[in-house]
């Protein structure tokens, strides 16, 4: 009887899986881009603190607010899981020269260092100017909460907010943005996001697999990349 049950179960999983792909299918490709930069630093992410008394925090770069939480201990995961997997995609598909976090970092740092007045997209493009590029990259993260349990006795389940920018050096302004704001949800509670339980099983997702996750949806949207070759995995 028990077998039974997850016979119908699974079979159940596959015709919702096969139902969402023909309503819903691969999402749209992005848009051509009016203006294309042929060299991109990457700075590294940067995690972000609540503002003073609140529990959101707003983008230095956009404006834009985000629930915020950090665990201080994720905080050294969080940076690094993120630069990683956006440069494993941009290394793979960039359509322009990629100048990496560790030569584009020090620079940005030196800078902030020295014109304190300047707001950080000011200073993000000022640095840009200073490493001979068109457009900086630079991402923050405001939420990357881990599980707590197991993958299939979560008491909290793992929760990630970031974003991505690419601001333009020659007027400082942001010519692309996208973000990824979540926590995990059980397939019952949202069927829309199907793709995690396609991935990843029946499971609840650690913090750096919803964070990997994460980046691959927001650079979907990214219109500088080139097409997949057959051999690339998402």
């Amino acid at each position: 009887m028990r077998r039974a049950r997850l016979g119908w179960w699974l079979a159940a999983l596959a015709a919702l899986v096969w139902l969402a792909a023909c309503q819903w299918g691969a999402p749209p490709p992005p848009q051509a881009p009016s203006w294309s930069p042929r060299r991109v630093a990457v700075l590294p992410y940067r995690t972000v603190r609540p503002d003073p008394g609140g529990t959101t925090a707003c983008s230095p770069v956009t404006g834009a607010i985000y629930a915020c939480g950090i665990d201080t201990a994720a905080a050294p995961e969080a940076r690094r899981v993120l630069d990683q997997a956006l440069m494993e995609i941009l290394n793979q598909r960039a359509a322009f020269q990629v100048v990496p976090p560790a030569q584009a970092a020090p620079v940005y740092q030196r800078l902030r260092r020295e014109r304190l007045g300047l707001s950080v997209r000011r200073a993000v493009a000022a640095a840009g100017r200073q490493l001979g590029v068109d457009a900086v990259l630079v991402g923050h993260i405001y939420r990357y909460r881990q599980r707590v349990g197991g993958p299939y006795t979560a008491q909290r389940p793992a929760s990630v907010a970031f974003d991505l920018n690419l601001v333009r050096v020659a007027d400082a302004s942001v010519v692309w943005k996208n973000s990824f704001d979540q926590t995990q949800r059980s397939l019952s509670e949202n069927i829309l996001n199907l793709e995690q339980y396609v991935e990843h099983g029946l499971r609840w997702l650690t913090a750096r697999e919803l964070a990997r996750l994460g980046m691959r949806r927001l650079m979907a949207g990214f219109p500088w990349l080139k097409p997949p070759a057959e051999h690339f995995e998402e």
